[in-house]
């Protein structure tokens, strides 16, 4: 069952991550959390939700999904862009890089010389929640 991982825009225009099952309302008592970063070694990490115990996973097909493993295909790769902006890619497919549109989806571009807006995130610190928030650019 893959679940794609959506950006909710709250007041404030903050956006956080959450199920896109919850745009469905496929499942009952479904509801917005935020995602807490675990810096593994340097600038590789998980991207993991304390609340509903999953990790965004990118698979053999560079699709985005919801996991509870701890595996290779969990891993993702912050590299700094500049004027505080990073871009994310997959561990496993260095190319695959975490993208989002106008309406908060996230899914994975293929990367070539220069990234986009779609492309580009900014990490700030969300001391209310002892975590931190991941902002799309776009």
């Amino acid at each position: 069952d893959i679940q794609l991982v959506t950006i909710a825009t709250s007041p404030g225009d903050t956006k956080r991550a959450r199920n896109a099952d919850d745009n469905n309302n496929k499942k009952k008592g479904a509801h917005i959390a935020v995602w807490e970063m675990e810096f593994t070694s340097g600038e590789l990490c998980f991207i993991s939700n304390p609340v509903i115990h999953c990790q965004v996973s990118c698979n053999m097909m560079g699709h985005l999904s919801l996991t509870s493993k701890f595996d290779g295909w969990q891993v993702f790769r912050f590299i700094e862009l500049g004027n505080g902006d990073v871009a994310i890619s997959s561990w496993t497919h260095y190319t695959k890089f975490l993208s989002s549109n106008s309406d908060g989806q996230v899914y994975t571009t293929e990367g070539g010389n220069s990234l986009g807006f779609s492309e580009r995130w900014r990490l700030e610190p969300d001391p209310s929640r002892n975590g931190i928030c991941i902002k799309s650019v776009a």
